[in-house]
């Protein structure tokens, strides 16, 4: 997920030079995850709006990392409105190691 650093709740409050950072890191984050994860391919995208699915007031980018196999286990109702019954929640314990395996990669 990237983040911009000033808070606004969609993609139309953004300003021109922070339109371009935001889609280079986006480039940025997938470069590193393609390099070390050999991923099969990514989902890009983002929810604006309650109706849409946007559950938290600050706009955010997902970046979708795929893997051979994972269609099957996706939600059939869309990649970026899922039931929450359908996603996992990870624990500190498992959640742990992939943040610090996430922040390596760019230090």
């Amino acid at each position: 997920m990237v983040v911009p650093k000033r808070h606004v709740t969609n993609i139309r409050e953004l300003n021109r030079d922070e339109l371009i950072d935001l889609i280079t890191t986006v480039q940025l984050v997938s470069q590193k995850y393609q390099e070390t994860m050999k991923l099969e391919g990514f989902n890009y995208g983002f929810n604006e709006g309650h109706y849409s699915g946007q559950r938290v007031d600050h706009f955010h980018f997902h970046i979708m990392p795929r893997v051979e196999g994972d269609k099957e286990k996706l939600s059939d109702y869309h990649l970026f409105h899922r039931k929450s019954e359908t996603k996992k929640t990870l624990s500190p314990d498992e959640m742990n190691p992939v943040v610090g395996e996430m922040k390596n990669l760019f230090l």
